[in-house]
C-alpha cells in the first residue's frame, strides 16, 4: 500500500506540474505568431487567415486550461495528495481528467495540422504591408511552439492517465486491505 500511495503522491505532482505548464503554453502561445497579426492585403489573405484559426484555437485551450486551473481547487480539497481517494474524489477528479483528455488530445490532432499549413504558407507578399521588411524579405518559420505543444500535451495525457490509475489502485487496495483487517496506510 505504501509503494502505491507514493506513486500516488508522484502522480499528484506530475498532474499538477503538467496544469501548470499547459497554462504557460496557452497564455503564450500567441507570442510566436505576433508577426503574423495584422495583414490585410488580399496578398496576404491566406497569413491573416491562419492567424485567426491560431487564435481560435488558443482561446480555446486557454478555456480548457481555466477549467484545468479550477480543477486545482479540489485537488488541494480533497487532499489527494495526502490521502486515499474516496469515490467521490475518483468521480471527481475523474471528471476533471476527462476534461484535461480532451484537451490533450485536441493539441495532439490540431497541432499537425497548423504545421502543414503554417508551411504550405505564402509569406513572400508580407512587405507590401509592413514597413520595416524589404521586398526580398524571407520569413522564417517557428515551429518550436507547436512542437513544445505537441510534446506538452503527450506528456499530459501520459502523467493523466497514470495519475488516474494511481487514484484508483491506492482507493481499491485499501479496500482490500479495509476487508482482510490489514493496518491501512
Amino acid at each position: 500500500m505504501n509503494k502505491i500511495f507514493k506513486f500516488q503522491k508522484v502522480m499528484f505532482v506530475c498532474y499538477f506540474i503538467m496544469l501548470i505548464l499547459s497554462a504557460i503554453y496557452a497564455l503564450s502561445f500567441m507570442t510566436a505568431y505576433q508577426d503574423l497579426f495584422g495583414y490585410e492585403n488580399v496578398l496576404n489573405e491566406s497569413v491573416a487567415n491562419f492567424h485567426t484559426e491560431l487564435q481560435k484555437y488558443n482561446r480555446v485551450i486557454f478555456y480548457l486550461t481555466v477549467v484545468g486551473a479550477i480543477s486545482i481547487i479540489p485537488l488541494f480539497a480533497l487532499e489527494i495528495n495526502k490521502k486515499v481517494p474516496d469515490k467521490i474524489a475518483l468521480i471527481i477528479m475523474g471528471a476533471f481528467s476527462i476534461v484535461f483528455l480532451i484537451f490533450c488530445v485536441y493539441g495532439i490532432i490540431k497541432i499537425p495540422g497548423f504545421i502543414k499549413e503554417y508551411h504550405e504558407l505564402d509569406f513572400k507578399w508580407l512587405w507590401l504591408e509592413n514597413p520595416t521588411l524589404d521586398q526580398d524579405y524571407v520569413y522564417q518559420t517557428k515551429d518550436l511552439t507547436f512542437y513544445l505543444g505537441y510534446a506538452l500535451y503527450s506528456v499530459s495525457f501520459l502523467c493523466i492517465i497514470l495519475f488516474q490509475v494511481s487514484l484508483f489502485a491506492s482507493h481499491f487496495t485499501y479496500l482490500k486491505q479495509e476487508e482482510k483487517g490489514e493496518d491501512n496506510a
